[in-house]
């Protein structure tokens, strides 16, 4: 059974007593469950017994104490207390809170707050120095890595534009082969016509080559 489930069933079963009194009973036992804290659920529902049990005992003190409708009436774990004569019910639960680890068998240790603030200052020194020593250690190695890629795209580049250079002249020489054919050609037509025709095509050939590389 979980705290919801425990209050809920409590509050069903003291669905008939006054308003008053049955949020003060409710409350009582809600801030009991949140001062033994969540993963002390257990425990509290194990010590406190059933819902029921619980809400028999809420009505048999109401029956035994007259003087409930006081305003300065609360309701503690021994049922309604004035609150003049109330004993600290926190320390009562941290008490049950400590008994019930201990027959766990966990350890129960006060520490020091001075011991146990975060040394942020420190952690962040650490890192900075951590990092400064990374740098440092990788300077050696990062150069040439940096060096010999900067070569490789140096020489990328360097071919690339070598490509294109040598693309260009080629390009260049079929236009003025192909114009210089085309135009002896023509006047070889005058003297020889068949081989005036053969260069003329020649040229024509080698200057539609010139023209398609250039597109």
């Amino acid at each position: 059974m979980t705290k919801i489930e425990f209050l809920n069933r409590l509050e069903e079963l003291l669905e008939d007593l006054p308003t008053e009194e049955r949020e003060s009973a409710l409350k009582y036992y809600d801030d009991y469950f949140e001062d033994a804290g969540i993963e002390n659920t257990d425990a509290v529902i194990s010590e406190l017994g059933s819902a029921e049990k619980v809400a028999a005992f809420i009505r048999s003190d109401l029956i035994d104490n007259s003087w409930k409708d006081s305003e300065k009436i609360i309701y503690t774990e021994n049922g309604y207390k004035d609150t003049k004569m109330e004993e600290d019910r926190f320390e009562v639960v941290r008490n049950d809170c400590e008994n019930h680890t201990k027959e766990e068998g966990s350890p129960n240790k006060k520490t020091d707050p001075g011991k146990t603030k975060p040394q942020s200052g420190n952690n962040n020194t650490s890192k900075i120095l951590l990092i400064i020593i990374l740098c440092i250690i990788a300077i050696p190695v990062g150069i040439p890595v940096l060096s010999s890629a900067f070569g490789i795209i140096v020489s990328i580049l360097a071919g690339i534009g070598g490509i294109f250079i040598a693309f260009a002249a080629a390009t260049a020489a079929l236009l003025i082969v192909g114009i210089v054919l085309f135009v002896t050609g023509l006047v070889q037509l005058f003297f020889s016509p068949s081989s005036g025709i053969l260069m003329c095509g020649a040229g024509l050939i080698l200057l539609g080559l010139g023209i398609l590389a250039v597109i």
